[in-house]
């Protein structure tokens, strides 16, 4: 299980957020109800969105131009809040200048890329880490915890799962290129597909095989002109993983399934099985979920209580902030000890290996073996 105990330092650490969209609706607000971080700084292209958020927030300092903002000496640590495609050239430049790193998922869009990001890291001597904040959700921590117990015994197999008819009608919309081009970071797999699978490979280790299949049922947007245009992010993908240590899981999601009934996992295990709950609302787990369980020696699955050391932080602003508040207490916990806690950017770079080997099983309809 994660420490989830904020170590008190001396002084705050000084932070700059890169990306004022989902920045200014999780990391900062995050950052603000911690008492080790301070927010000294802000940087987005977009002038007139980092000048009000940064009156919203208090913030100083702003920025549109990402090398400035990095010379800044008053920022110890960067939190990129921005499109996959900005994530290696932003964390290089930042791990080069020693800056610590929290950087979004996906880790990167290119494979070489995220090897040089994990082995960078390493070097570099600065607490590096990703945003896979649902890892802290309650109802999946908890369930880290049961696995490590043996509750479940031995993996038999997973199953998760994801439908939602959010992108149904997409056709009509406007042409995204962040959004709607696989390789700028766009589609399903590297979106939400990267959360479920980080999850599973915390929960049960690395992965030797993939067999799986992307899909784009709705391939056309609107450009600026009122042209139709081709794209090629995925709105669907179904996969199964092979795990090193036994065990098998199927990955079943759809962003054009009406009437999707949300997502979540369910795990057979050779003593027991859990079920993890979400909000059909919404493909996200929530801060504080639920579980359903039972033994093999059990007459029916039954609700578990998740121990309140799970929940630390009552916070109704947003689910996505509960969690992340977890995350940075372990980030400053590395930041104090000088290393980088998981998920950092080996396990990034490792994820990334998986992704990939999907694209790859579904251009050449096989399975791909991964690797040690």
């Amino acid at each position: 299980m994660s420490s989830f105990t904020a170590v008190f330092m001396r002084n705050p650490i000084r932070v700059g957020v890169v990306g004022v969209d989902y920045g200014s609706r999780v990391h900062i607000p995050s950052l603000l109800s911690e008492d080790n971080y301070e927010v000294v700084s802000l940087c987005s292209r977009n002038l007139s969105k980092v000048k009000a958020t940064a009156a919203k927030f208090g913030i100083s300092k702003i920025s549109t131009n990402y090398q400035d903002f990095l010379e800044d000496p008053s920022i110890d640590m960067v939190v990129l809040a921005t499109p996959a495609h900005l994530h290696y050239p932003m964390a290089k430049n930042a791990l080069l200048a020693q800056k610590h790193v929290l950087c979004e998922k996906p880790f990167t869009v290119n494979l070489n890329n995220a090897k040089e990001l994990r082995d960078l890291a390493q070097i570099s001597g600065v607490t590096a880490m990703l945003g896979h904040e649902f890892r802290y959700s309650s109802g999946r921590a908890y369930t880290k915890e049961l696995i490590a117990t043996g509750y479940l015994g031995n993996l038999r197999v997973a199953r998760g799962w994801l439908q939602s008819g959010s992108r149904i009608g997409r056709n009509r919309t406007k042409y995204n290129p962040e959004s709607d081009d696989t390789n700028l970071g766009g589609g399903l797999l590297w979106s939400q597909g990267s959360h479920y699978i980080d999850c599973l490979m915390h929960w049960f280790g690395e992965i030797s095989s993939v067999s799986g299949h992307v899909a784009t049922h709705i391939p056309e947007r609107i450009d600026q002109e009122g042209n139709t245009v081709p794209i090629d992010a995925d709105d669907a993908f179904e996969v199964t993983l092979f795990f090193r240590s036994g065990g098998i899981a199927h990955l079943s999601m759809s962003y054009v399934s009406k009437f999707g009934q949300g997502g979540g996992f369910e795990l057979y295990g050779d003593k027991g099985t859990i079920f993890t709950c979400q909000d059909s609302n919404t493909p996200n787990p929530p801060s504080h979920g639920s579980l359903l369980a039972g033994k093999i020696t059990d007459d029916a699955l039954k609700n578990i209580i998740i121990p309140e050391e799970f929940n630390p932080i009552k916070d109704e602003r947003d689910m996505r902030i509960p969690p992340t508040r977890m995350l940075l207490r372990d980030f400053l916990q590395g930041i104090e000890n000088g290393y980088s806690p998981s998920p950092n950017f080996n396990d990034g770079y490792k994820l990334q290996i998986v992704l990939h080997s999907i694209l790859e099983s579904s251009e050449r309809k096989q399975a791909v073996l991964i690797g040690d």
